[in-house]
């Protein structure tokens, strides 16, 4: 799951062109320095005065680059309510079904991918927190009853 995020996240980046643009650069190399100025000086001190940084860097990218983010949501929930599959997961043989074993709506498809586009570290500390003993590694997938399988070989999914 993990690998076909990271796949379907390059894919966007490469084709998106956002690789090309200097502000993202900088604004991450900023980004970067910032959190690693939060413990820098010595590890029980925590640099508070960094966050405000932070959250300052993490919403200019953010707006900056928004209209990106709504492409992919919108691309992510058609995939998967056509076919439960990213260009990732096509590549790694699993796909999303419900629990039920059917294809997602276009409906439960766009609710589970708010999680992955928006709210993707509030979605896994909440599923890791409470759904996980029942078998979801996130909010959203439990929320719409959603998982990941395996592509069976016969390719009639």
């Amino acid at each position: 799951r993990v690998a076909a995020f990271l796949i379907d996240a390059l894919i966007f980046f490469i084709f998106s062109g956002v690789w090309l643009d200097p502000f993202l650069w900088s604004n991450l190399l900023r980004l970067i320095a910032h959190i690693s100025e939060l413990g820098a000086f010595h590890p029980w001190i925590f640099h508070s005065e960094h966050i405000s940084e932070i959250g300052d860097l993490i919403f200019r990218v953010v707006g900056a680059y928004s209209h990106i983010f709504f492409a992919i949501f919108i691309t992510l929930t058609l995939l998967d309510a056509y076919k439960g599959q990213t260009p990732g997961r096509y590549l790694l043989g699993i796909r999303v079904v419900t629990v039920a074993n059917r294809r997602l709506d276009l409906i439960e498809a766009g609710i589970r991918n708010i999680g992955k586009v928006f709210l993707l570290p509030l979605d896994l500390i909440v599923g890791f927190l409470f759904y996980y003993k029942r078998g979801y590694i996130r909010f959203f997938d439990y929320y719409t009853k959603s998982k990941v399988e395996s592509v069976k070989s016969d390719h009639n999914g």
